[in-house]
């Protein structure tokens, strides 16, 4: 995706959901992390510059849902930010995939170490803007999604076993990779080379919507409200009307 000067209208929110007592999902714009409560800026992005827009939830007992998210999320975010300006795509993929790899194995390690965290895991669905080329950095089943006038259309892969072998009938909840997780880790990692257009709709989201609400319902909400910020309250009570079974977490960014 390339952008020549626009902007991006982002909102994101971040909610406990009906079932939960603990909200262990977290979103990053920028430099700015949103867990229980909601943040709208206005980027103006171009060739230069960096900006990170991200979602991870955590799964584990106690707290430890909680800190994995947001150790990760700050991990891969201080290593977008650190970037060299002038780096080619496979240097920037090659720090990123080092820097999922160490947040992946920093969580295994505070597992091993404390009871108290073992099976400390979280999702992550990031996508950064760098030197003018967008890219993402993924594991585990949060989603990506573009929205434009063809529709809403997803760009990751669930990591899920569900997905993975093609068969409907398993539960969508089962996950075979993510970062914390105890089997071989891995990240989807790509640029993406298409071209975004006014009023074109970045989403990128928990299961805590995706599971709750269908793909044509959040589109159609998507479509129909121009304001990023005035979409925002809208997903968390579909979500919530859906069964608010999960933490509710999504980015909703705007080109204009």
């Amino acid at each position: 995706m390339s952008l020549e000067s626009r902007e991006l209208e982002i909102t994101a929110y971040s909610d406990v959901g009906l079932v939960s007592e603990n909200n262990e999902d977290i979103a990053v714009v920028g430099r700015t992390f949103v867990r229980d409560g909601n943040f709208s800026t206005v980027e103006t992005i171009g060739e230069n510059g960096t900006l990170v827009l991200g979602v991870a939830d955590g799964v584990g007992g106690s707290n430890a849902g909680e800190i994995a998210s947001r150790s990760v999320i700050e991990q891969l975010t201080h290593c977008i930010n650190m970037l060299e300006h002038g780096m080619d795509s496979e240097a920037i993929e090659d720090a990123l995939r080092g820097a999922s790899l160490e947040a992946h194995q920093s969580l295994v390690r505070r597992g091993l170490l404390n009871q108290r965290y073992e099976g400390m895991a979280t999702t992550a669905t990031v996508l950064f803007l760098h030197d003018g080329a967008w890219y993402l950095v993924h594991a585990g089943d949060s989603r990506f999604y573009v929205g434009s006038g063809n529709g809403l259309r997803r760009l990751t892969r669930d990591h899920t076993l569900r997905e993975f072998a093609g068969d409907p009938r398993i539960p969508g909840n089962i996950l075979i990779n993510c970062f914390g997780s105890q089997d071989e880790f891995f990240v989807d990692f790509f640029q993406l080379f298409e071209t975004l257009a006014e009023g074109d709709v970045l989403l990128l989201c928990s299961d805590g919507l995706s599971d709750m609400v269908d793909e044509a319902v959040i589109w159609n909400v998507l479509s129909n409200e121009n304001e990023s910020s005035g979409v925002g309250q809208q997903l968390v009570d579909l979500a919530k009307a859906g069964g608010g079974r999960d933490n509710i977490t999504f980015i909703v960014a705007r080109v204009r």
